[in-house]
């Protein structure tokens, strides 16, 4: 059977727990993402959280607090739900659509970041014939 590792992507598109919430948009901007995990920076590639647009808009601007003052940290959502790379696809799938995730960071054995794998790609490699929770969200708004 496979597992997320043959299917995950292997990008370092990621932000660090300290970078500002201007830095972490403008990384977001610039590769048309709307969400991300924050990696800390201490050697470990441990995955610290993941932040949206939604968190910095509801964690900042929605406290009244000035987003331009605030890191990463500040803003991302704990404790960051990952995949290990070993994990089956199939219980990958069932995983993310029982909880609703679009995206998981993947991890390797020593809790390292290694990648992102997101449920719209596990449908179109895997040619589920079902669709998940977030497809049938889509068709709804």
């Amino acid at each position: 059977m496979k597992t997320i590792s043959e299917i995950k992507y292997s990008e370092d598109i990621y932000c660090h727990p300290n970078m500002s919430l201007k830095q972490v948009a403008k990384l977001m901007r610039k590769y048309n993402r709307d969400k991300m995990p924050v990696v800390n920076i201490d050697g470990t590639r441990n995955v610290a959280g993941f932040i949206t647009c939604q968190d910095i808009c509801h964690r900042s601007l929605g406290r009244g607090l000035n987003p331009l003052e605030l890191s990463a940290e500040d803003c991302m959502t704990t404790p960051a739900i990952t995949a290990k790379e070993n994990m089956l696809i199939q219980d990958c799938y069932n995983f993310m659509n029982q909880n609703s995730l679009e995206v998981l960071p993947v991890t390797n054995e020593y809790g390292e970041y290694t990648g992102i794998v997101s449920l719209k790609e596990i449908e179109e490699k895997q040619q589920f014939s079902h669709q998940s929770t977030y497809n049938q969200l889509q068709l709804q708004c």
